[in-house]
């Protein structure tokens, strides 16, 4: 009873570090603050673009952006949150002069 218990211990004790070991390779490396803000800094001014975007666009935007949101209605206050990822800058920029362009 006691072998097979340590044996069931020891696979779960070894599946946990496993997942451990996945978890901190998959951990991205800490970004300085300067790099931080140079990459907000780089996001252009979306306001005008997601004014006079369709539907489908705007869709495309929120899911690039992992756009979360949540809404406490007891407190009325509805929180956005968004992931900036330093490849979605470029693509953004030549989005917005695309639609800057168009009108």
């Amino acid at each position: 009873m006691a072998t097979r218990r340590i044996e069931e211990l020891t696979v779960r004790r070894d599946t946990l570090n496993a997942s451990i070991t996945d978890l901190q390779g998959r951990r991205p490396q800490g970004a300085r603050p300067d790099a931080i803000e140079a990459m907000l800094t780089a996001v252009p001014d979306l306001r005008p673009t997601v004014a006079r975007a369709e539907p489908a666009e705007l869709a495309k935007l929120f899911e690039a952006f992992d756009l979360a949101v949540e809404y406490d209605k007891p407190d009325r206050r509805l929180t956005l949150a968004v992931t900036v990822a330093p490849e979605l800058v470029p693509a953004l920029q030549a989005a917005q002069a695309a639609r800057d362009n168009e009108g």
